[in-house]
């Protein structure tokens, strides 16, 4: 972030209270001002705050956008930035409390104070890059992808040291964002746009290696869905290789992209290899606390159950599948729409294995709650 300078600011406040105020005033402004600002700008830790010091921080904030707007501070070139600095600061406090559509119009605020000065250039993308994940939670696809558009299309002007790097992780993060809303092809454009950038840098570093990372990923995914399964698997085993033994946020998707690729392409035991991988780190790593994290473990265990049925390890299989049927079912009910499909795939997929066993009893009570869901008889 460039550095910024308070000091014209203070200058422009002190001539507004002489032309605005009685000159007893003006010893009493100046002080309350410089308090202010050191409020607002001193540091602070947004995770551990209570909703009555973010309350106390945003009327802080609200105080400082007030004068600046008063004074139109960002119609000054010195000054401009601070501006958009406080927006921001007041966006992320509107965030955590839980005002979206506030936040959203002061990180937009943010980003176009910013705009059509020489040195705004990176906190007008800081504002961009903290609005476009805001819209994609309040279910704004469009808008999200179109923040990402135009801080790539700044970014990609840039001509200092950083600039290629963060081209390239804008283009990672629109390529997820593209993945959201199924179009698949400008995912996978724009991922490999990303992966050539890394590969024309030459040299790699913990920040770059990280957004291969998760191009890879998510590129792998998209590749499965796009049925070059082949090609899946290739991105799935590089990062694999560049991740070795380290696990990061990247991983548990890479390893269930390059099960699912595998088994497409009938690698029945390496497909098992990965499933059994990704399943270990999901339980370790807590992300079954949430519902989110158990959908993907019960979905991920309906994918190693079925590969175990195609290696013949229908015990085994019914295990997994009894236990995705279990977490699939207790979320049922709030989760429906992307529950629904995937517990009658594994009831189905859970008679398989039992009629394998020669269960034919547990099969026929699966292929039973089966037509429940669905609402009509299997064939």
């Amino acid at each position: 972030m460039m550095r910024f300078d308070l000091k014209p600011l203070m200058l422009k406040f002190n001539e507004y209270i002489v032309d605005a105020g009685s000159r007893t005033d003006v010893i009493g402004a100046r002080k309350e001002f410089d308090e202010l600002i050191k409020k607002v700008f001193s540091p602070f830790d947004y995770s551990k705050a209570s909703k009555e010091q973010l309350s106390e921080r945003k009327m802080q904030h609200d105080s400082f956008i007030m004068i600046c707007d008063a004074l139109r501070a960002s119609e000054d070139e010195n000054t401009y930035i601070i501006e958009s600095l406080a927006l921001t600061g007041r966006g992320n406090i509107h965030q955590l409390l839980g005002n979206d559509e506030q936040a959203a119009r002061d990180f937009r605020h943010s980003a176009d104070v910013a705009a059509g000065f020489a040195g705004g250039k990176e906190v007008r993308i800081a504002g961009l890059l903290k609005l476009a994940p805001l819209y994609s939670k309040m279910q704004k696809p469009d808008s999200c992808i179109s923040c990402y558009s135009e801080a790539l299309k700044i970014a990609s002007g840039m001509q200092d040291n950083e600039s290629q790097t963060r081209v390239m992780a804008i283009l990672a993060d629109r390529g997820s964002a593209y993945c959201r809303v199924r179009k698949l092809q400008e995912a996978c454009d724009d991922f490999n746009r990303a992966i050539e950038i890394y590969n024309d840098l030459g040299t790699a570093n913990a920040k770059t290696q990280k957004i291969l990372l998760k191009c890879l990923a998510n590129r792998s995914g998209v590749l499965v869905n796009m049925q070059r399964f082949e090609d899946a698997r290739q991105d799935g085993l590089k990062a694999v290789e560049i991740e070795g033994e380290m696990i990061s946020s990247s991983t548990p998707v890479v390893l269930t992209n390059l099960a699912a690729a595998c088994n497409c392409l009938g690698n029945y035991e390496e497909a098992e290899k990965y499933y059994t991988r990704v399943i270990m780190i999901k339980k370790v790593s807590g992300a079954i606390r949430t519902p989110a994290g158990r959908i993907d473990l019960a979905t991920i265990l309906m994918g190693r159950g079925e590969v175990l049925i195609k290696n013949g390890k229908y015990s085994d299989s019914r295990t997994d599948l009894a236990e995705a049927a279990a977490l699939f079912t207790d979320l049922l009910e709030k989760h429906e729409a992307v529950v629904k499909p995937r517990l009658i795939r594994t009831l189905k997929l859970k008679a398989q294995a039992e009629s394998e066993l020669g269960d034919e009893t547990a099969a026929e009570k699966d292929l039973s709650l089966c037509e429940n869901l669905t609402g009509k008889a299997l064939d």
